[in-house]
């Protein structure tokens, strides 16, 4: 049994003794774990509304991040004219003729009636309260919108990479959860919209990016705490 599974099956079992048992003696990846929570907060920043304040700090940081837009999107994430960009992003995400063309909050990917407010979202706010976790102003997304549930897997995985396996087990369990009920719904359909229905290649790549991405996150994570 890898490392891996057995910390799965402490987290469904709910086991802390067993995860901190299977912890021990790891020696994490710090420095990568803290280039992967800077990956969660920049694809934050990509699904938030590009207002000036985000479209700024996209432009400050995204020559930092096109290696990592290359290897999952094979393509350039470049900013194009802000107006555009907000025209494309409220039809995509907020409202547009016949609804926004990819929803962007995980509820509506998770249950057959496509609602907000679903059982998993109140699970997440659970989850976020637990790990006194606060949105950033000005967000004023619900808790399951795409962009704050990676920015709360940035600072999981920060948290992880500054402490030890065994004071940072709920952070542990915490992100495998998300991974298991909400990677596979965000890097599945919602970015298959994405791609297909954005006008703007920004939001084109950035669809493909997701995609790639999330689905080898926990691949990823694996390798930075076991090696």
């Amino acid at each position: 049994m890898s490392s891996m599974t057995g910390l799965k099956n402490a987290f469904a079992e709910n086991n802390y003794e067993r995860a901190t048992d299977v912890l021990s003696g790891t020696n994490p990846d710090n420095d990568g774990l803290v280039s992967l929570s800077a990956a969660f907060m920049f694809l934050s920043l990509v699904y938030r509304y590009p207002d000036a304040p985000v479209y700024d700090t996209l432009l400050k940081y995204i020559s930092d991040f096109q290696s990592f837009a290359d290897e999952y999107s094979a393509g350039t994430l470049e900013l194009t004219d802000r107006r555009e960009m907000e025209y494309d992003y409220v039809r995509l995400f907020i409202n547009a003729p016949g609804g926004m063309k990819a929803n962007p909050y995980a509820s509506c990917w998770l249950s057959e009636e496509k609602l907000l407010w679903g059982d998993k979202m109140m699970r997440l706010k659970e989850l976020m309260e637990a790990e006194g976790f606060v949105m950033s102003a000005p967000v004023t997304e619900l808790e399951d919108h795409i962009s704050v549930v990676l920015e709360f897997c940035s600072v999981l995985t920060e948290k992880i990479a500054a402490g030890s396996g065994s004071c940072s087990v709920g952070s542990f369990f915490t992100l495998l959860e998300i991974m298991r009920d909400f990677f596979p719904a965000f890097a599945g359909s919602f970015a298959a919209k994405v791609t297909e229905e954005a006008e703007q290649e920004f939001y084109k790549t950035a669809g493909r990016l997701v995609q790639g991405f999330l689905a080898d996150a926990e691949q990823i994570f694996e390798e930075l705490i076991f090696g």
